[in-house]
């Protein structure tokens, strides 16, 4: 690999036993750089043994520079600082936990009781989003037989004369086969969750090999040679035709696109244990966390309508009609009031050679993000209309799109980042004013559009100031979304000091604490580089922005591809937090207190991220999407991010069925 400057790691099988062996050599080169390489040995989790070596070639420059990608070079004072090869080694190992800080010894635990027991209750309630056998079948029933049946039917039979009916009858039996194999796996052992999840996945693939096996039948039986150019475009054919029928199944599934509600209250015992004062009694705070999907948004439940569908899957990867996976977020309590949208990414990344087509696809769904934005405003657009007659309502969104700029996905995110472009300024929109209706409305858009990695790639840049910062550049894009960011952060940083204005103009002096507090933690995590790499945290910096949008009266809007995991994990982080906020001023007259992001985690912040994860809406969407309930971060390769569940408490009843499903 030649990088000119930065990092080039080479990992290799080794052919020794040794574990530790580190030589570095340093020397200045002609063109005024420091060049250095290491090499160690190490075993991973499943006893592999693999060389590597770290080669580094960094340019001397006494330049100041003034952009995010400079500014992660350097670290803070007093920040742990750990070797490349250690970083390297714990990514193999899966101990990615060398930046990270660890829970506080066990509290009194009320919060972690409280927590178990609404976990409890909602799942009793709430069956369709448990891990269970009976919802693996029940997905496999209703989303992948008839898909199956209906993609076989549709099956041109090319290179068959005479025996397309044959074919098709024996492809269907191979479904009636696969079904059973996975009903057998089931009977063999139905405690085994795991096996069962995995078998499940496989499900599609083994009823291609039936439709395979079925087609060479029919061929041989008439003669006729199938050559291996046949086999692959049978197999396109099939998965383009099932998966269609799949994506339809989803979207009409009425019961999965309902809008959810559910209430949380936390009793003093629990509001002390998150650091509310111990001074008086502290009545139950009551939160409620409310979920709708965009088929149920009065603005735009009659385009849904018209496409005869409920929602739309995150497995619509080439919709153009309609945005993916679009919902609204909100949390409501005694003084929180949140209210974000949530979405897979802005671009039809299936639509091929297109280019005029994706583009038209990106900005309709882009319309319908911020048509469900603006309904969060309603009331202030309504107040606004009387108080400034003729001027448009100036209709704030910050989003943040947990997208890596990097490799495919990075086509994907600049496509979003273009279509948001495309949609700012002045502009008529419909929105559902109270007493009114569905009323047009003249609004100025404006966009703080964010990229911020979250998976294993985009946080490379654990492993050091120096190979961390190239490794992130050249692999995971960090380079392309710092600068991006950078004129970002300048203009939050307008918005926030408006929002003060503003609130010292009324005498709240809560809030200017808050958002100044807020905006320190982000420079400081940014200016650490936190934003590349885990630090006990993948999502801070995400959580740190659309905390300040919610304080300062944007709309954030969030996204990942699908828009349903890495993007419900950064939705329930910020519930989570915003409930514990309320919680800290509990019992104080001024609510100034925030709490630190990448502070030291007590058990009871664990037990409420948990809680948020499990029951405010993130498992709904992800049923919707594909049938089941479960959050896919954590799972992958050597490159998962441990921090992306290491602050949650029960990762297995979160990550829940989602190994049975492909999307």
């Amino acid at each position: 690999m030649g990088i000119a400057t930065g990092a080039s790691p080479t990992i290799s099988p080794a052919a020794t036993q040794a574990i530790d062996i580190n030589a570095v050599n340093q020397s200045t080169t002609p063109a005024a750089e420091n060049t250095s390489t290491s090499t160690s040995e190490v075993r991973s989790g499943n006893g592999t043994l693999y060389k590597i070596v770290a080669f580094v070639r960094e340019k001397v420059s006494s330049s100041s520079h003034n952009s995010l990608a400079a500014r992660v070079n350097t670290p803070s004072e007093g920040r742990e600082t750990q070797s490349v090869l250690t970083r390297i080694k714990a990514f193999f190992t899966g101990s990615a936990r060398t930046t990270q800080t660890e829970a506080t010894p066990t509290q009194t635990g009320a919060t972690k009781s409280l927590v178990n027991e609404k976990v409890a209750q909602f799942k009793a309630s709430n069956n369709g989003l448990d891990t269970t056998v009976e919802n693996i079948k029940e997905r496999a029933e209703t989303h992948v037989r008839t898909a199956a049946n209906d993609a076989i039917g549709e099956l041109s039979g090319a290179g068959l004369s005479t025996h397309k009916v044959m074919f098709k009858a024996a492809a269907r039996g191979g479904v009636e086969q696969a079904f059973d194999r996975l009903q057998a796996k089931i009977d063999d052992n139905p405690e085994d969750i795991k096996g069962i999840a995995k078998a499940s996945k496989a499900l599609n693939k083994d009823i291609q090999k039936g439709v395979v096996e079925a087609y060479k039948l029919a061929a041989s039986t008439e003669g006729t040679t199938v050559s291996k150019s046949d086999i692959k475009a049978l197999k396109k054919e099939f998965q383009q035709h099932m998966s269609a029928h799949i994506t339809q199944s989803l979207n009409k599934a009425e019961a999965n696109w309902q809008t959810t509600t559910e209430t949380v209250k936390l009793d003093a015992a629990t509001q002390k244990e998150l650091g509310a004062s111990d001074t008086g009694d502290l009545p139950e705070l009551s939160f409620k966390a409310t979920t709708t999907p965009a088929a149920k948004l009065e603005v735009l439940k009659e385009g849904y309508q018209t496409s005869d569908v409920n929602g739309i899957s995150s497995t619509a990867i080439s919709e153009t009609d309609h945005a993916v996976n679009l919902w609204v977020s909100e949390l409501k309590g005694d003084t929180t009031n949140y209210a974000a949208v949530r979405h897979g990414v802005n671009f039809p990344f299936g639509v091929k050679n297109k280019p005029e087509l994706a583009a038209k696809g990106a900005d309709n769904r882009t319309h319908e993000v911020i048509t469900a934005a603006a309904s969060t405003k309603a009331s202030d657009i309504a107040a606004w209309r009387e108080q400034h007659p003729g001027e448009p309502f100036p209709l704030k969104i910050v989003s943040t799109s947990l997208l890596t700029a990097a490799s495919k996905a990075k086509t994907y995110e600049t496509g979003q980042q273009e279509a948001w472009g495309r949609a700012q300024g002045e502009q008529t929109i419909t929105v559902d004013l109270p007493g009114e209706g569905p009323t047009e409305v003249y609004v100025d858009v404006e966009v703080l559009p964010f990229s911020m990695g979250v998976n294993g790639f985009a946080k490379l840049g654990m492993f050091s100031s120096t190979i961390g910062k190239h490794l992130g550049d050249r692999l995971t894009g960090w380079k392309w979304a710092d600068n991006h960011n950078q004129p970002l952060i300048g203009k939050l940083d307008e918005m926030v000091d408006q929002a003060k204005a503003d609130a010292k103009a009324v005498g709240d002096t809560g809030k200017v604490a808050r958002l100044e507090n807020y905006s320190t933690q982000l420079h400081e995590a940014i200016n650490d580089g936190k934003q590349r790499r885990s630090a006990g945290n993948a999502y801070g910096v995400a959580v740190l922005v659309n905390l300040i949008a919610n304080e300062a009266g944007a709309v954030p809007a969030i996204n990942c591809m699908s828009g349903k995991d890495r993007t419900g994990y950064l939705d329930a982080a910020v519930k989570a937090r915003l409930m514990e906020v309320e919680s800290l001023n509990a019992g104080r007259t001024e609510k100034t207190e925030v709490p630190q992001i990448y502070g030291q985690r007590t058990e009871a912040q664990n037990a409420m991220l948990s809680l948020s994860s499990e029951v405010m809406g993130g498992k709904t969407v992800q049923k919707a999407c594909t049938g089941v309930a479960g959050y896919k971060v954590g799972e992958g390769g050597m490159f998962k991010v441990q921090a992306n569940l290491d602050n949650v408490l029960d990762s297995k009843s979160l990550l829940g069925l989602s190994a049975a499903v492909k999307a």
